[in-house]
């Protein structure tokens, strides 16, 4: 049987890894995708926020990574705490509920102008990075109907980041049209003031 080592992790094998036994050598031990994630979030997680960042162009992108400061990098610390409570709910025990990281990342992202496609993208690329991730584990039926219900999740909350997009979008093209016609109104005022003093 072949075994894999994942980076100074014990060897795994079909669904299940090797543990270190009270004896010498290695105890098999079943491992939920539950677990797998948790154990794989430090290398999971940065790699994630590098695709968020990456909307940005380099320079911006350097300066959200580099800058830990929330004050002086709202903009990255708001992405920060949204990937952390976006992968959070990969468990499924907040289903249903509303994520506030979601809605302030979202409508960050529709007044800065980022395209849609781009703007929710990067919850679609958690899917690749997971995989990736879980590669070195031979998936059982047990572990591959789990990712299936957590890829079922990253979907939910990808058509919930849609929907929140498109409001913000839609409120801040109310916001530049009723900006306009109140710009409007005040230069056909104007004009109208500088006939009747010229009359």
């Amino acid at each position: 049987m072949q075994m894999l080592c994942m980076g100074g992790h014990p060897p795994v094998v079909r669904g299940t890894a090797l543990a270190p036994s009270r004896g010498s050598g290695w105890t098999e031990v079943v491992v939920t995708l539950d677990e797998i994630l948790a154990a794989r979030r430090p290398h999971i997680l940065p790699k994630w926020l590098d695709l968020i960042y990456a909307l940005y162009p380099p320079e911006a992108k350097d300066f959200l990574q580099r800058e830990r400061d929330p004050f002086a990098n709202p903009v990255g610390d708001t992405m920060r705490a949204a990937a952390e409570a976006l992968y959070g709910r990969l468990h499924g025990r907040q289903d249903g509920q509303p994520c506030p990281q979601l809605e302030q990342l979202m409508r960050l992202l529709a007044v800065q102008g980022i395209c849609p496609s781009r703007a929710v993208g990067f919850l679609l690329a958690l899917k690749r990075l997971m995989r990736a991730e879980l590669a070195a584990h031979r998936e059982g039926p047990a572990l591959l109907a789990d990712l299936e219900a957590v890829c079922d999740r990253i979907d939910h909350l990808t058509l919930e980041a849609v929907d929140l997009f498109a409001t913000y979008r839609d409120k801040l093209s109310a916001l530049q049209a009723q900006e306009a016609r109140r710009s409007t109104q005040k230069l056909l005022e104007r004009l109208q003031r500088e006939r009747e003093e010229e009359a």
